[in-house]
């Protein structure tokens, strides 16, 4: 998850080749639960991270249920998880200039998506 301009987004990785990103109207483990629950379902189970939401009864219950591992970065280091810490750079980068040229943030978002990657 990251802070911009006064509200939450959840990144969910899939190992850097495809980022999803979604603006939370709550940073509850109950929202975060429910939107998880509809990207899983469009694009499958990835690895995460280690944000307090992520450390609940209700977040538990919906690993068990969806039969998936919460496997964790470093709480102390995350940069022991860099390539995804790094993309929330790129991605805050990427708003914040969409938005002081006052252009679509969706468009500049999916700009950075299909930028070619090197390798």
């Amino acid at each position: 998850m990251f802070h911009w301009r006064g509200d939450e987004y959840l990144v969910v990785d899939y190992y850097s080749s495809c980022t999803i990103i979604r603006k939370l109207s709550s940073t509850t483990s109950g929202a975060i639960v429910s939107k998880l629950k509809l990207i899983f379902s469009e694009f499958g189970i990835p690895d995460s991270d280690n944000d307090r939401q992520y450390d609940s009864a209700e977040f538990r219950k919906f690993e068990a249920e969806y039969d998936f591992k919460h496997e964790t970065s470093s709480p102390r280091y995350p940069q022991s998880n860099g390539m995804a810490e790094r993309y929330v750079g790129v991605v805050k980068k990427t708003l914040q200039k969409a938005y002081e040229a006052r252009e679509d943030p969706a468009i500049a978002l999916l700009c950075l998506r299909t930028t070619p990657i090197e390798t």
